[in-house]
Parts: C-alpha cells; sequence; structure tokens
C-alpha cells in the first residue's frame, strides 16, 4: 500500500507541475504601496533595509555627534575601541558594560572580589579616549555586578538581586530589590531608567526606576515581543514578530514599521537602536547589524519571494536569509516554520506532502539533523539537481565547493547546497595512531582491551552511542535506494553488532567526572571528541593537546575515513517556479559562511589572515582563535582532513530505528548477531523497497 501511495503521489506531482520549466512571474507588489498612485497606505512608515558593516569582532558600539565608536576584542585580551575605522585606545580586558554622558562615555571591565564582597570599576574616557576618571563601588556579599547605565549624575547598576544606585563619589543612593538574575535596565528616550522583567514563557513587565524614592515603580505589560529604548516619537520601542511598534509609558502602542508592508522579511530581531536621521539599527539572533531606513515609497521595489520551509529555526539559517533579504535588490526570501501552529513534525509533513501534491508549497526546503529528512524528497525526484545551476554561474566552480562530493555521495547528485560546514570528530596521538585518517572496530577493541581501568579510550561512551555512530556511517555501504536492495545479512555488520556489545562503556555521571585541559596528551584519554567550527581549529586544538595529531574521527569495519561534515542543508524543489532566484539564495549564502567555508576561495582568504596573526602573549585555553600565525604544517594536515572526508551526517532515520530496535534484544543477549543481522535484512529490505 505504501509503494502504491508513492506512485500516485509522483504521478500527481507530475501532473501538478513537478519538474516543469521556469516561467516568467511578475515580482510581487510592495503591499504598502498602492498600485495606481504610488502613495503610502500602511500602517508603519516606508522603509527600505540595508546591511551594516561593523568592525571583526565587534562587541559593542554607539554613536556620538555622528560618529560611531566600536569595542572590538581582537585577541580576547584587551579591547580595542575605534572611532570610526581609526584605533581610539586600548583597554586592558573585556568590557562588559559601556554609556554615554555629555564630557565622555563609561565602561565597565572584570571586577575584583575583596573582603567576600564584589568590587566595581567604572571608567570614564573623553571622547579622544583619553582617561579621565574612575570609581569604585563595592557590593555587598552575595551581590554581583551585572551591568550600568547612567541616570544623571547617578549610576544605576543592575546586580544579581537588587538595583544599586550611587552618586558620582560613590555613595549609595538607593537599594532596589528584584527577582533574582531577571530584569534589565532600558534607558527610554525621555531620559528615564526603566526596569524591564521577562515572563516565564512571554511578554513581561515594565516599571520605571524612581531614583529618589528608591523603588521600581509599575507602569504597564506587555504580551510578547522585546522592549528597547525608543526615539523622539515615543521613549520606548516595542518588537513584534511582523515589525516594530512605538512603545508609550502606559503601553500604547502605534506601528512604526511592519515588515510586509515594505516588502521586507525580517526576524530575530533582538535590540533596536534610534539614530539621529531617522534610521534605526537592528540586532538580532538570526543576523549581522543591518540599518531601517526612511524611504520616499517610489524606492520601495518590488522583488520576487521566495518561501523557505523549515522545521523550527535553526542553525545559522536565519542569519544568511535576513542578511541576503538585506543585500538582495531582486528578491526576498521568507522563512516559513512547517510546524507553526502547534503542528508536530510528522503532522507538518503531511501537510506539506499535501501542498506539494497540489503543486504548492515552498520554494525550497532545510534539512537539518533528522527533523527533516532530505531522502524522501530525493526518492520521489522532487528535489532539483544543482550542478546544473553551478556549472551556468560564472562565478562558481564545482571543484571548489569541498561540500559538493559528500553531498553527491550520499544523495546520487547534488540536489543539496550548503554555505559552510563543521566537522565533529576524534582526534589521537600520532604516536598511537600514526598518520592514519581512520581506525578499525578491531583497532578500537584492541586498544580498550589494553587501556588500564583508570583510563579512557572515549570518555563518556555508552553503547547506544557507538551503535549510532556506527550503524548510521554502515548505510552507505548496505543500502542502494536505486535498485531498491539492501545488505545487513553479511560478515561486516555482524562484526559491526559484536563491536558494540563487546566495547568498554566509559559513561560520565557524577561520580566519575574528570575535568582538565589536556587530558590526551596526559594519558587519561587516547582520543579526543572535537567540534571544529573555523579554518583555524584543528590548528587550534594540537597547539592545546601541545602533541602531534591525527584526525582519526569514529572507528569503521575496514578503518576508512571516520570524519564526516556537518552541515545546514537547503534543497530546491523542482515545484518552484523561481528556479534562478533560488539559485541566487543559496549562491549568496556560500559567499557569506558562518562556519568553515564551503567555497574554497574563502577557506584561502581566511587562512591568509591566520598567517598574518600577530602572537600574543598569553594562549587562551578555551578559544577558538589561534594566537600565532597558522604553520605551513597545519594548513596541509587541516586540508588532508577535508580531502579525506567522503560524506555527510546524513542517514536515514527509519532505517536506524530500525537496527536499534533489533539490536536491543542482541545486546541484552537474547538473541546472535547472526539472527539480528537477518532481522535487520528482512525489516528493512521491505522497507527500502517500498521508498526506493
Amino acid at each position: 500500500m505504501k509503494r502504491l501511495l508513492a506512485l500516485l503521489l509522483i504521478l500527481m506531482l507530475l501532473l501538478s507541475g513537478c519538474g516543469k520549466t521556469e516561467k516568467e512571474t511578475e515580482p510581487e507588489a510592495v503591499p504598502g504601496v498602492d498600485a495606481k498612485s504610488g502613495e503610502w497606505t500602511g500602517r508603519g512608515g516606508s522603509f527600505t533595509l540595508s546591511p551594516v558593516e561593523y568592525p571583526k569582532n565587534c562587541q559593542m558600539s554607539f554613536a556620538h555627534e555622528g560618529t560611531r565608536y566600536y569595542f572590538t576584542v581582537p585577541d580576547f585580551e584587551d579591547t580595542v575601541i575605534l572611532r570610526g575605522e581609526q584605533e581610539l585606545c586600548r583597554v586592558d580586558g573585556f568590557i562588559y558594560s559601556v554609556d554615554t554622558a555629555e564630557d565622555g562615555f563609561w565602561y565597565s571591565t572584570e571586577d575584583r572580589a575583596e573582603d567576600g564582597c564584589e568590587l566595581v570599576m567604572l571608567t570614564r574616557l573623553d571622547y579622544d579616549g583619553v582617561r579621565q576618571e574612575e570609581i569604585v563601588f563595592k557590593l555587598p556579599a552575595g551581590c554581583y555586578f551585572r551591568r550600568f547605565l547612567l541616570a544623571g549624575d547617578a549610576f544605576c547598576l543592575n546586580c544579581s538581586d537588587r538595583l544599586r544606585v550611587y552618586d558620582r563619589a560613590g555613595s549609595l543612593l538607593a537599594d532596589i530589590p528584584h527577582a533574582e538574575w531577571s530584569g534589565q535596565l532600558i534607558k527610554g528616550s525621555n531620559g528615564e531608567i526603566y526596569f524591564v522583567e521577562p515572563y516565564e514563557t512571554s511578554g513581561g513587565a515594565v516599571g520605571r526606576v524612581d531614583l529618589s524614592g528608591g523603588r521600581i515603580e509599575p507602569q504597564f505589560s506587555y504580551p510578547t515581543g522585546a522592549v528597547c529604548p525608543g526615539d523622539a516619537e515615543s521613549a520606548l520601542i516595542l518588537i513584534l514578530g511582523d515589525g516594530l511598534y512605538h512603545l508609550g509609558t502606559e503601553g500604547e502602542t502605534v506601528p512604526l514599521v511592519i515588515w510586509e508592508e515594505c516588502g521586507l522579511a525580517l526576524f530575530g530581531v533582538m535590540d533596536v537602536e534610534a539614530e539621529a536621521d531617522g534610521s534605526y539599527l537592528l540586532c538580532g539572533t538570526s543576523f549581522s547589524p543591518m540599518r531601517l531606513s526612511p524611504a520616499d515609497p517610489g524606492e520601495l521595489k518590488a522583488r520576487t519571494r521566495l518561501t523557505l520551509g523549515v522545521m523550527g529555526l535553526h542553525g545559522s539559517l536565519p542569519h544568511a536569509v535576513a542578511a541576503f533579504n538585506a543585500r538582495s535588490a531582486d528578491c526576498c526570501v521568507q522563512l516559513v516554520d512547517l510546524t507553526e501552529g502547534g503542528f508536530t513534525p510528522e503532522q507538518a509533513l503531511t501537510r506539506l506532502n499535501t501542498q506539494l501534491i497540489s503543486g504548492e508549497g515552498p520554494d525550497m526546503l532545510a534539512f537539518s539533523g533528522q527533523s527533516l529528512s532530505p531522502f524522501p524528497f530525493l526518492r520521489k525526484g522532487l528535489l532539483r539537481d544543482l550542478e546544473a545551476d553551478v556549472a551556468a554561474d560564472p562565478d562558481i566552480a564545482l571543484d571548489d565547493l569541498w561540500t559538493a562530493l559528500p553531498i553527491k555521495n550520499d544523495c546520487g547528485g547534488l540536489y543539496l547546497m550548503a554555505a559552510d560546514f563543521s566537522i565533529e570528530t576524534r582526534l589521537g596521538l600520532r604516536e598511537t595512531f600514526g598518520d592514519a585518517d581512520g581506525w578499525s572496530f578491531d583497532s578500537y577493541l584492541a586498544l580498550a582491551r589494553s587501556t588500564p581501568d583508570d583510563r579512557v579510550v572515549m570518555y563518556n561512551l555508552t553503547r547506544d552511542y557507538f551503535l549510532d555512530q556506527s550503524a548510521s556511517r554502515f548505510l552507505r555501504q548496505a543500502i542502494n535506494w536505486q535498485t531498491g536492495t539492501c545488505d545487513f545479512d553479511n560478515p561486516a555488520f555482524i562484526e559491526l553488532l559484536e563491536a558494540t556489545r563487546d566495547m568498554k562503556e566509559t559513561p560520565e555521571d557524577l561520580n566519575n567526572m574528570v575535568f582538565g585541559i589536556n587530558l590526551m596528551a596526559d594519558g587519561y584519554m587516547a582520543t579526543d571528541l572535537v567540534m571544529l567550527n573555523r579554518v583555524t581549529s584543528l590548528a587550534r586544538e594540537t597547539r592545546r593537546i601541545g602533541k602531534p595529531v591525527a584526525v582519526i574521527g569514529w572507528p569503521t569495519p575496514d578503518g576508512s575515513c571516520g570524519t564526516d561534515m556537518g552541515m545546514n542543508l537547503v534543497g530546491v524543489l523542482n515545484t518552484s517556479e523561481h528556479a534562478a532566484e533560488c539559485w541566487s539564495f543559496l549562491k549568496d549564502s556560500l559567499l557569506h559562511p558562518s562556519a568553515i567555508p564551503a567555497y574554497e576561495p574563502l577557506i584561502r582568504a581566511e587562512l591568509n589572515e591566520a598567517r598574518q596573526i600577530e602572537p600574543a602573549e598569553d594562549q587562551q585555553l578555551f578559544s577558538d582563535m589561534l594566537t600565532a600565525p597558522i604553520s605551513a604544517a597545519e594548513e596541509q594536515q587541516f586540508y588532508r582532513m577535508l580531502d579525506a572526508i567522503e560524506h555527510t551526517t546524513l542517514y536515514d532515520e527509519t532505517v536506524m530505528s530500525i537496527i536499534r530496535e533489533e539490536a536491543a534484544a542482541f545486546l541484552a543477549g537474547q538473541r546472535t548477531a547472526e539472527e539480528t543481522a537477518r532481522l535487520v535484512q528482512s525489516r528493512v529490505s521491505l522497507y527500502v523497497s517500498e521508498q526506493a
């Protein structure tokens, strides 16, 4: 029956236009502009969006008299303050909080303890970067500093369980309790200081800090969104999912800008800063800073709207979408959460299939982890082969995409695209593993048997984890989706099951937790699990360990490469009428990665920067940044690792569920490995034949 339904689905998709050629379509009109008169009709204002380039490693900024000041942390040792592009001064330590006054700006760095109390030092620089004065505040025991704001000549410190208000001489003016580790201080554009305390689920309460009365005076509550400092029209601004709103002192709201009215698709906005020219700087969890600028309705250009279906917002994808929307003059991508409305992933997938049958649904789909698997879409021929788009693009060469081979190996073609990737792998000392790119089950078991009881081969290892890691990689060689066949009833899979039974568990619990910086070089661990997110991460890990390492990944039956690429993958549906526009988004993402770039020229550029690093005095143990230039040998080892990787972390969750279920009885001693292999073969054969 499942096979019949699958065939019917394919037939209906073909009839509804699956695989159809792209047709000419008019870009969508800007909703807030009257099509006939060209006049603005929106509830909010008319705005355009543009990206803002901040200096690298910028942590915060402010504007003064038309010039922006930036606080950057290039080496995690000190803070470099820039005025525009010019270096103004350097400050020892990390700056946690900044506020401005007429005579300069104040900042706080790391505090220190004295007699069981915390000492907080605030320093004032003038706007030329010259140090003018310092004030030290002594907090009571158990009270910890978080952030400060200036309130006239007073300093309002938000601490772990209270607000502490001091005068310029350091004398305490008020001690105002609040819920522990809750709430934030916001300075309204009317000069008042507000304390915003979010509720557990959504929204929160806003109170005015009454400095003279020494209390927080309740003002109003808001049901959802985030509260930020205001502008010339209102003391505060409220960020909602559909746009920004002026927020009055009694909680009244007036639309400032509605994203859809301006033809924008924006999400994840967390902070707003009003600028003197009527623009707004937007910052958020999903994008780098952007500028929202007032515009004549005639400046708003109609753009082609693309939809990208996701199962919840995940990874760096929201950032890529928001940044593309700010850069693109022709297209706008709208993220569509398929689970929105309380749908489970299973219900969302059923709805999506129904939409695809009727020729609807999104232009693109995002596949991350197992929340939305690409395999059902691949087997039904619903995803566009992107190799033709790469071949037709004069700027992108297929040989320059490091992710292309692993994706093609696992998907049968370049049906998915990733802007960047990360690598979760295992390192071993070269003195133990040589110069290998992998290791076998036999090698692992032999090492585990020879390892003393007070040492481990793999820290926090369980049989369930071992089975998942081993079996998910075995699926590649065991299943042929094109022919609808599989082979699990063989010596290699039996060896995998027996290795899972015989492996040495080393689960972490409260009684055996181990802490240390260099457990592998110290001999406690034979291998170390690492996550590599930058082109310099492998070099950084090698330096941390202090000895030559081999990148061995997870053990495999034949000892081949056990390292895979983890990616946030996007595919273009054949039902989309905007294939060219979809490629423009994918290309833009390739050129603006968040992790290790998939595009080789960007890797070369980052390595070139790493060659120019100035040596630092202290090595930051928990930083992923190098404190000395990368060497030729380190670059060579990085490229060797990339050359060895042939697969992604994708696997079919249904097959894995079958293996887990059947292996449970084997691991409990209720059947043999051979019997288990035959049962897995029988169940997976039926599933594969239905799906192929």
